[in-house]
């Protein structure tokens, strides 16, 4: 039977990226661009640090892991 993988350890114990940075060309109509023009996104993020605020989550730098608010 395997063991769980412990997802809370700390940042600075994961491995470092290695790689190579690559761009690609992504046309102007691409779904994922006109998405990204057409929804507020700023208000977006308001809600959801709000509701998450209320959860309990850790959006403003407090004790604990932080919540990725831009995921």
């Amino acid at each position: 039977m395997r063991e769980p993988n412990d997802v809370t350890t700390a940042a600075g114990v994961a491995p470092a990226a290695s790689g190579v940075l690559v761009s690609i060309f992504v046309p102007d109509d691409h779904p994922l661009l006109r998405l990204k023009a057409a929804l507020d996104w700023e208000a977006i993020t308001q809600l959801m640090v709000s509701g998450w605020r209320q959860a309990g989550k850790n959006v403003a730098g407090g004790p604990g892991r932080k919540w990725p608010v831009s995921l």
